[in-house]
């Protein structure tokens, strides 16, 4: 099974520029709309390692999900956010694992 893959380099985390590295690196994939359509739940996993601040580079940036959430729900899509990071998985755990990483600012 062949599988293909795209990289592109995005020097720092700001909105636009984060969107447009996201946008490059789908086109040769045939872009986003290729796969999400109109009703589809998209799961994004966030990635939550650990209890790290963003600049950390631990966990994945919230310019990264924010960029995409959008542009799923752009597509018609419903964006859903989901995870299962290790340690301890309370409500309050969860929460401060959320604001760490930058994710509950983010959204």
């Amino acid at each position: 099974m062949a599988c293909e893959v795209s990289v592109i380099k995005c020097e720092e985390y700001d909105e636009v520029k984060v969107r447009a590295a996201i946008e490059e690196s789908l086109r040769p994939l045939g872009g986003l709309e290729s796969v999400v359509k109109k009703g589809d739940r998209v799961l994004l996993k966030l990635n939550l390692l650990s209890s790290k601040m963003p600049e950390e580079a631990t966990t994945t940036h919230p310019a990264i999900v924010k960029a995409v959430v959008r542009m799923v729900q752009e597509l018609g899509g419903i964006p859903v956010l989901g995870d299962s990071p290790g340690g301890r998985n309370t409500p309050g755990s969860i929460r401060a694992l959320m604001k760490t990483t930058g994710m509950q600012a983010g959204m």
